[in-house]
Protein backbone atom coordinates (compact mmCIF):
# COMPACT_ATOMS: atom_id res chain seq x y z
CA UNK A 1 0.00 0.00 0.00
CA UNK A 2 3.00 2.44 0.96
CA UNK A 3 4.35 1.78 -2.94
CA UNK A 4 0.78 2.54 -4.04
CA UNK A 5 0.89 6.00 -2.40
CA UNK A 6 4.02 6.70 -3.48
CA UNK A 7 3.07 6.42 -7.16
CA UNK A 8 0.07 8.01 -6.64
CA UNK A 9 1.94 11.31 -5.08
CA UNK A 10 4.67 11.33 -7.65
CA UNK A 11 2.95 13.48 -10.39
CA UNK A 12 2.91 16.26 -7.92
CA UNK A 13 6.42 16.01 -7.14
CA UNK A 14 7.22 15.65 -11.09
CA UNK A 15 4.76 18.69 -11.92
CA UNK A 16 6.84 21.01 -8.65
CA UNK A 17 10.20 20.30 -9.68
CA UNK A 18 9.93 20.77 -14.03
CA UNK A 19 6.96 23.43 -13.98
CA UNK A 20 7.86 26.14 -16.20
CA UNK A 21 6.63 28.35 -18.26
CA UNK A 22 5.34 32.56 -18.40
CA UNK A 23 1.62 33.17 -18.12
CA UNK A 24 0.58 35.34 -21.39
CA UNK A 25 -0.27 39.03 -20.55
CA UNK A 26 -3.59 39.83 -22.01
CA UNK A 27 -3.06 43.46 -23.65
CA UNK A 28 -4.96 46.59 -21.98
CA UNK A 29 -8.57 47.66 -23.40
CA UNK A 30 -8.73 51.07 -24.03
CA UNK A 31 -11.85 53.61 -23.56
CA UNK A 32 -13.08 54.78 -26.88
CA UNK A 33 -11.94 58.10 -28.02
CA UNK A 34 -8.78 57.49 -25.70
CA UNK A 35 -5.48 58.86 -27.35
CA UNK A 36 -2.61 56.25 -27.14
CA UNK A 37 0.26 57.53 -26.16
CA UNK A 38 3.84 55.82 -26.44
CA UNK A 39 5.44 53.85 -23.75
CA UNK A 40 9.21 53.39 -23.52
CA UNK A 41 10.13 50.04 -24.13
CA UNK A 42 11.36 48.43 -21.38
CA UNK A 43 14.61 46.44 -21.47
CA UNK A 44 14.97 42.61 -20.71
CA UNK A 45 15.03 39.28 -22.48
CA UNK A 46 13.18 38.68 -25.21
CA UNK A 47 10.26 36.55 -25.26
CA UNK A 48 11.24 32.96 -26.46
CA UNK A 49 9.36 32.17 -29.64
CA UNK A 50 10.23 29.95 -32.26
CA UNK A 51 9.44 29.13 -35.82
CA UNK A 52 6.78 26.42 -35.78
CA UNK A 53 7.50 22.96 -37.20
CA UNK A 54 4.77 20.92 -39.33
CA UNK A 55 5.64 17.37 -39.69
CA UNK A 56 5.13 15.35 -42.41
CA UNK A 57 2.55 12.61 -40.55
CA UNK A 58 -1.25 13.44 -41.15
CA UNK A 59 -4.47 11.44 -40.76
CA UNK A 60 -2.83 8.18 -39.32
CA UNK A 61 -4.66 5.68 -37.86
CA UNK A 62 -2.67 3.93 -34.60
CA UNK A 63 -5.57 2.25 -33.20
CA UNK A 64 -8.50 0.76 -34.92
CA UNK A 65 -10.22 -1.95 -32.31
CA UNK A 66 -13.74 -2.91 -31.31
CA UNK A 67 -13.83 -0.11 -29.12
CA UNK A 68 -12.17 3.24 -30.50
CA UNK A 69 -10.53 4.39 -33.77
CA UNK A 70 -8.14 7.01 -32.65
CA UNK A 71 -6.20 9.26 -35.44
CA UNK A 72 -3.18 11.12 -35.62
CA UNK A 73 -4.46 14.31 -37.57
CA UNK A 74 -1.30 16.29 -37.51
CA UNK A 75 1.71 16.80 -35.20
CA UNK A 76 3.92 19.95 -34.69
CA UNK A 77 6.04 21.61 -32.56
CA UNK A 78 4.44 25.40 -31.49
CA UNK A 79 6.11 28.94 -31.60
CA UNK A 80 6.75 27.88 -28.23
CA UNK A 81 8.94 24.97 -28.92
CA UNK A 82 5.94 22.79 -27.60
CA UNK A 83 5.09 19.16 -29.04
CA UNK A 84 1.26 19.34 -30.22
CA UNK A 85 -0.23 15.85 -31.40
CA UNK A 86 -3.83 16.15 -32.73
CA UNK A 87 -5.82 13.58 -32.13
CA UNK A 88 -9.10 12.31 -33.75
CA UNK A 89 -11.20 9.81 -31.63
CA UNK A 90 -13.81 7.98 -32.52
CA UNK A 91 -15.44 5.55 -29.74
CA UNK A 92 -16.84 3.00 -31.45
CA UNK A 93 -18.83 1.59 -28.87
CA UNK A 94 -22.35 2.02 -27.02
CA UNK A 95 -20.53 3.09 -23.76
CA UNK A 96 -19.08 6.36 -22.88
CA UNK A 97 -15.20 5.22 -22.91
CA UNK A 98 -12.80 7.35 -21.23
CA UNK A 99 -9.56 7.37 -23.53
CA UNK A 100 -5.76 8.34 -22.17
CA UNK A 101 -2.22 8.01 -22.44
CA UNK A 102 -0.38 7.55 -19.35
CA UNK A 103 3.15 7.10 -20.32
CA UNK A 104 5.10 7.29 -23.56
CA UNK A 105 8.68 8.00 -24.76
CA UNK A 106 10.31 9.85 -28.14
CA UNK A 107 13.10 8.72 -30.34
CA UNK A 108 13.45 6.01 -27.11
CA UNK A 109 13.75 8.10 -23.97
CA UNK A 110 10.98 8.31 -21.92
CA UNK A 111 8.46 11.96 -21.48
CA UNK A 112 7.76 12.39 -17.75
CA UNK A 113 4.52 13.56 -16.69
CA UNK A 114 3.22 12.51 -19.40
CA UNK A 115 -0.47 12.54 -20.02
CA UNK A 116 -3.47 13.00 -22.24
CA UNK A 117 -7.38 12.28 -21.08
CA UNK A 118 -10.56 12.41 -23.19
CA UNK A 119 -14.06 11.29 -22.37
CA UNK A 120 -16.08 10.24 -25.79
CA UNK A 121 -20.27 9.40 -25.80
CA UNK A 122 -21.28 6.35 -27.26
CA UNK A 123 -21.20 6.45 -31.12
CA UNK A 124 -19.49 10.06 -31.26
CA UNK A 125 -15.84 11.13 -32.21
CA UNK A 126 -13.95 14.24 -30.53
CA UNK A 127 -10.78 16.33 -31.59
CA UNK A 128 -8.22 16.42 -29.11
CA UNK A 129 -4.64 17.98 -28.65
CA UNK A 130 -2.01 16.64 -26.46
CA UNK A 131 0.60 18.91 -25.37
CA UNK A 132 4.24 18.13 -24.43
CA UNK A 133 6.28 21.22 -22.99
CA UNK A 134 9.51 22.27 -24.45
CA UNK A 135 11.37 21.37 -21.04
CA UNK A 136 10.14 18.08 -21.28
CA UNK A 137 11.89 17.65 -24.91
CA UNK A 138 15.05 19.39 -24.09
CA UNK A 139 15.31 17.14 -20.18
CA UNK A 140 15.24 14.26 -22.94
CA UNK A 141 17.80 15.53 -25.18
CA UNK A 142 14.86 15.12 -27.98
CA UNK A 143 15.72 17.83 -31.72
CA UNK A 144 13.83 15.65 -34.14
CA UNK A 145 10.57 13.83 -33.20
CA UNK A 146 11.02 10.76 -35.51
CA UNK A 147 9.41 8.34 -33.18
CA UNK A 148 7.21 8.29 -30.79
CA UNK A 149 5.63 5.10 -28.94
CA UNK A 150 2.87 5.78 -26.42
CA UNK A 151 0.85 3.75 -23.36
CA UNK A 152 -3.21 4.02 -24.48
CA UNK A 153 -5.70 2.91 -22.49
CA UNK A 154 -9.26 2.68 -22.46
CA UNK A 155 -11.73 2.95 -19.33
CA UNK A 156 -15.62 2.39 -19.19
CA UNK A 157 -17.77 5.01 -17.83
CA UNK A 158 -20.79 4.03 -17.68
CA UNK A 159 -21.17 -0.10 -16.21
CA UNK A 160 -18.05 -1.24 -14.73
CA UNK A 161 -15.81 1.97 -14.64
CA UNK A 162 -13.15 -1.09 -15.60
CA UNK A 163 -10.01 -0.67 -17.82
CA UNK A 164 -11.25 -2.50 -20.84
CA UNK A 165 -8.07 -2.41 -22.80
CA UNK A 166 -4.42 -1.07 -22.75
CA UNK A 167 -2.45 -0.96 -25.73
CA UNK A 168 1.72 0.18 -26.59
CA UNK A 169 1.64 1.72 -30.07
CA UNK A 170 4.07 3.29 -31.74
CA UNK A 171 4.21 6.06 -34.71
CA UNK A 172 6.53 7.85 -36.53
CA UNK A 173 6.54 11.21 -37.78
CA UNK A 174 8.95 12.20 -40.19
CA UNK A 175 7.73 9.33 -42.43
CA UNK A 176 10.77 6.82 -41.59
CA UNK A 177 10.01 3.41 -40.28
CA UNK A 178 10.97 1.22 -37.06
CA UNK A 179 14.04 -0.43 -39.41
CA UNK A 180 15.23 3.19 -40.39
CA UNK A 181 14.86 4.84 -36.82
CA UNK A 182 18.48 4.86 -34.58
CA UNK A 183 17.85 5.89 -31.17
CA UNK A 184 20.72 8.54 -29.83
CA UNK A 185 23.17 7.02 -27.71
CA UNK A 186 23.42 9.04 -24.14
CA UNK A 187 26.66 10.67 -23.42
CA UNK A 188 28.04 10.14 -20.09
CA UNK A 189 28.26 13.50 -17.55
CA UNK A 190 31.01 14.35 -15.32
CA UNK A 191 30.55 13.41 -12.12
CA UNK A 192 27.93 11.24 -12.26
CA UNK A 193 27.33 8.21 -9.97
CA UNK A 194 25.78 4.43 -11.61
CA UNK A 195 24.67 2.85 -8.70
CA UNK A 196 22.79 0.04 -10.53
CA UNK A 197 24.04 -1.42 -13.38
CA UNK A 198 22.73 -5.09 -14.09
CA UNK A 199 20.86 -7.26 -16.37
CA UNK A 200 17.28 -5.81 -15.77
CA UNK A 201 18.38 -1.85 -15.51
CA UNK A 202 20.79 1.04 -14.92
CA UNK A 203 20.22 3.78 -12.79
CA UNK A 204 22.66 6.78 -12.58
CA UNK A 205 22.47 10.30 -10.80
CA UNK A 206 24.50 12.41 -12.84
CA UNK A 207 24.58 15.21 -10.39
CA UNK A 208 22.52 16.73 -6.90
CA UNK A 209 21.84 20.67 -7.57
CA UNK A 210 20.40 23.09 -5.19
CA UNK A 211 17.12 24.94 -6.07
CA UNK A 212 15.98 27.51 -4.17
CA UNK A 213 12.52 26.89 -5.07
CA UNK A 214 12.54 23.02 -4.43
CA UNK A 215 15.29 22.11 -2.15
CA UNK A 216 18.23 19.55 -3.32
CA UNK A 217 17.62 17.72 -6.40
CA UNK A 218 18.48 14.20 -7.84
CA UNK A 219 18.82 14.66 -11.78
CA UNK A 220 18.57 10.59 -12.36
CA UNK A 221 19.15 8.25 -15.64
CA UNK A 222 17.18 5.45 -16.18
CA UNK A 223 17.61 2.23 -18.91
CA UNK A 224 14.86 -0.19 -18.51
CA UNK A 225 16.89 -2.82 -20.38
CA UNK A 226 13.64 -5.57 -20.00
CA UNK A 227 10.67 -6.16 -22.52
CA UNK A 228 8.62 -5.68 -19.40
CA UNK A 229 7.08 -2.35 -17.97
CA UNK A 230 9.35 -1.10 -14.98
CA UNK A 231 8.49 0.66 -11.64
CA UNK A 232 11.20 2.22 -9.69
CA UNK A 233 10.61 4.20 -5.80
CA UNK A 234 12.24 5.53 -3.18
CA UNK A 235 12.05 4.15 0.51
CA UNK A 236 13.58 5.41 3.76
CA UNK A 237 15.54 8.54 2.68
CA UNK A 238 17.69 9.96 4.92
CA UNK A 239 20.06 13.68 4.19
CA UNK A 240 23.42 13.73 6.34
CA UNK A 241 21.70 10.61 8.06
CA UNK A 242 18.41 12.71 8.89
CA UNK A 243 15.26 11.02 8.05
CA UNK A 244 13.20 13.23 5.35
CA UNK A 245 10.25 11.43 4.07
CA UNK A 246 10.73 11.82 0.42
CA UNK A 247 8.53 10.03 -2.10
CA UNK A 248 9.72 9.53 -5.33
CA UNK A 249 8.47 6.83 -8.17
CA UNK A 250 8.38 6.63 -11.84
CA UNK A 251 7.19 3.95 -14.32
CA UNK A 252 9.64 3.02 -17.50
CA UNK A 253 8.27 1.70 -20.65
CA UNK A 254 9.95 -1.82 -22.18
CA UNK A 255 13.27 -1.22 -23.37
CA UNK A 256 12.97 3.04 -23.05
CA UNK A 257 15.54 5.31 -21.33
CA UNK A 258 14.45 7.94 -18.95
CA UNK A 259 15.66 11.66 -17.53
CA UNK A 260 13.99 12.51 -14.56
CA UNK A 261 14.55 14.87 -11.89
CA UNK A 262 13.33 14.13 -7.88
CA UNK A 263 13.30 16.35 -4.55
CA UNK A 264 15.84 14.79 -1.93
CA UNK A 265 14.96 17.67 0.76
CA UNK A 266 12.85 20.15 0.39
CA UNK A 267 13.95 23.20 0.60
CA UNK A 268 11.73 24.29 3.69
CA UNK A 269 13.34 21.46 5.37
CA UNK A 270 17.17 22.36 4.68
CA UNK A 271 16.78 24.93 7.06
CA UNK A 272 14.24 23.49 9.90
CA UNK A 273 17.32 20.47 10.25
CA UNK A 274 19.95 23.01 10.07
CA UNK A 275 21.83 21.44 6.54
CA UNK A 276 24.86 23.60 5.46
CA UNK A 277 25.71 21.65 2.80
CA UNK A 278 24.77 18.12 1.30
CA UNK A 279 27.01 15.93 2.61
CA UNK A 280 25.16 12.36 1.47
CA UNK A 281 21.68 10.38 1.62
CA UNK A 282 20.56 7.51 1.29
CA UNK A 283 17.60 5.62 -0.09
CA UNK A 284 16.06 1.98 -0.77
CA UNK A 285 15.71 1.51 -4.03
CA UNK A 286 12.81 -0.90 -5.24
CA UNK A 287 12.41 -1.79 -8.72
CA UNK A 288 9.25 -3.95 -9.67
CA UNK A 289 9.01 -5.25 -13.91
CA UNK A 290 5.45 -6.51 -14.77
CA UNK A 291 2.40 -5.56 -17.39
CA UNK A 292 0.50 -4.49 -14.56
CA UNK A 293 1.82 -2.65 -11.25
CA UNK A 294 -0.59 -4.97 -8.87
CA UNK A 295 1.12 -7.83 -9.92
CA UNK A 296 4.56 -6.77 -10.90
CA UNK A 297 7.30 -8.86 -9.02
CA UNK A 298 10.46 -7.12 -7.42
CA UNK A 299 13.61 -7.08 -9.52
CA UNK A 300 15.62 -5.10 -7.45
CA UNK A 301 15.25 -3.70 -3.27
CA UNK A 302 18.39 -2.73 -1.82
CA UNK A 303 19.65 -0.17 -0.13
CA UNK A 304 21.58 2.70 -1.94
CA UNK A 305 24.02 6.02 -0.83
CA UNK A 306 25.16 8.50 -3.26
CA UNK A 307 28.03 10.52 -1.55
CA UNK A 308 28.78 14.11 -2.69
CA UNK A 309 32.14 14.47 -3.16
CA UNK A 310 33.96 18.34 -3.14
Amino acid sequence: MKRILIFALVAVLILSVTACGAKKESPEKESPGTEKTQQPEEEGPPKSEETAIEYPIKDEVIIDDEFIKLTVSSLKINEYGDLEIDFLCENKSDIKLSVYVKNGSVCGYGIVGLYWNQEVTAGKKINSVMTIRKDDLELANIEVIEEMTLRVGIKDMEETYDDVMEETVSFYPTGLDAASVVFKDREPVEGERVLVDNEQFKYVIDSVEYDPDNGYVAHIYIHNKTSEYMWLSWEEVSVNDFMVYTTWGQEVLPGIRLYTKAIVIEYNKVDELGIDELENFEFVLNARIGTDYFEATDCFDERLTYEVTA
